[in-house]
């Protein structure tokens, strides 16, 4: 099933295509040096920004692949268009460590196709923010109700397979508050009883999760989802803070539920964020 908001993203950019591409274009005539030269222009002379243009480049691909299904045409020239990016800028480099909400939803999907087990804990990764190591080495101890709401109590993490003690810093070791989506992730991933000590097991033999294993997915969803972004465990991180920098939640409080006192990238991603958001505001005015 197809979210609400993809779908009108994925229309409102098939029309654009119609509309800038032309509609008297026969399907057959579409070659890959067009939509080479279509997508540059819409970077060059419509001053689309890199991501935008993939995203138009992933709505080609769907559309001319249906058109390949229903025998319109033998071969998707999609594969073979190459986009002349922009070299990125500051603020480029910074949105391609965190997901926007279209590209998180489509590596979800892909995730939980791949294998549900994988599939719940990188979302669970994007509801909690925890790390890679503190998330596998959670067991069902680590969860309790404190001042009435479910915690889990970050304290330790995985190593070779086994719980240790977290070797990050002091800021490290504290309660993360589970949203109402993580406490059914962990029940749904409970009711396996995968064999094995911790919440997560990466399938039916109740190993935990793997790292390379996850990773390797993850750049495999990439290059088939056509997402240009950073795109590892840590990814979801990184998101989990954009999403709470875009709902207004301050920097300290931010800092404090990921564990980071003083982390570089989190206020880089926050500031953005916020930036952003001010800029959006101030352009929503005029529209009063």
């Amino acid at each position: 099933m197809v979210k609400e908001h993809t779908y009108i993203n994925n229309k409102s950019r098939a029309t654009i295509i119609r509309n800038t591409l032309g509609e008297d274009v026969l399907v057959a005539n579409i070659k890959p040096v067009l939509l080479s030269n279509y997508l540059d222009d819409l970077i060059y002379k419509k001053n689309y920004k890199n991501s935008s243009v993939q995203k138009f480049k992933g709505t080609l691909g769907n559309l001319l692949r249906y058109a390949k299904k229903h025998n319109y045409i033998k071969t998707n020239p999609i594969k073979e268009a190459d986009v002349n990016y922009k070299k990125s800028s500051a603020a480029d480099k910074i949105e391609e460590k965190y997901f926007d909400e279209e590209e998180l939803n489509k590596i979800l999907k892909y995730m939980y196709k791949r294998s549900p087990h994988y599939g719940r804990f990188c979302e669970f990764l994007y509801q909690t923010g925890l790390r890679f190591g503190e998330a596998a080495a959670l067991i069902p101890n680590d969860i309790i109700e404190r001042d009435g709401k479910q915690v889990a109590v970050i304290n330790s993490t995985l190593v070779n397979k086994k719980k240790q003690p977290s070797p990050k810093t002091a800021k490290s070791n504290r309660d993360v508050t589970l949203p109402k989506r993580a406490l059914e992730i962990i029940h749904d991933e409970e009711k396996e009883e995968n064999g094995t000590q911790f919440i997560f097991s990466s399938g039916r033999y109740g190993y935990p999760m793997n790292n390379t294993t996850l990773n390797d997915w993850l750049r495999e969803a990439k290059k088939e989802l056509n997402i240009q972004k950073i795109t590892t465990v840590h990814t979801f991180r990184h998101t989990h803070i954009s999403k709470l920098a875009e709902l207004g939640v301050p920097l300290y409080l931010i800092q404090n539920r990921v564990g980071h006192k003083d982390a570089t990238t989190t206020k880089d991603i926050y500031l953005h964020v916020t930036k952003k958001a001010e800029q959006q505001l101030d352009s929503n005015l005029d529209k009063l």
